[in-house]
């Protein structure tokens, strides 16, 4: 699981390292969302937890996980790629295990 959460923070450190420079000085103004394309309780809602906590906490703003299952989580990226485009709606997505491959996590 390790190798999850880091290709998730890499993931997720690219998407906020794209916001326009001009916003950065007061961003975030709002509670970012994290939307997860799965159930609760699950592997990927249990990593954007994790990664909401320490968020919420550098920017002193709430960090809220939305789940949103369904389609393989297409639902939830869909929700993300029609949001605004302005790093307040982010897709927490682990990437999909080949089958007959194995995780030395």
């Amino acid at each position: 699981m390790h190798a999850a959460k880091m290709t998730a923070l890499i993931g997720l450190s690219a998407q906020l390292l794209l916001l326009h420079p001009s916003n950065a000085a007061d961003y975030p103004s709002r509670p970012i969302k994290l939307l997860v394309g799965a159930s609760a309780g699950g592997t990927t809602d249990t990593m954007a937890r994790t990664i909401a906590e320490p968020l919420s906490s550098l920017f002193a703003k709430p960090v809220l996980v939305e789940n949103r299952p369904g389609a393989g989580g297409n639902l939830a990226a869909e929700a993300v790629a029609r949001s605004a485009p302005d790093g307040y709606t982010l897709l927490v997505a682990l990437p999909p295990i080949e089958a007959g491959s194995s995780s030395s996590d």
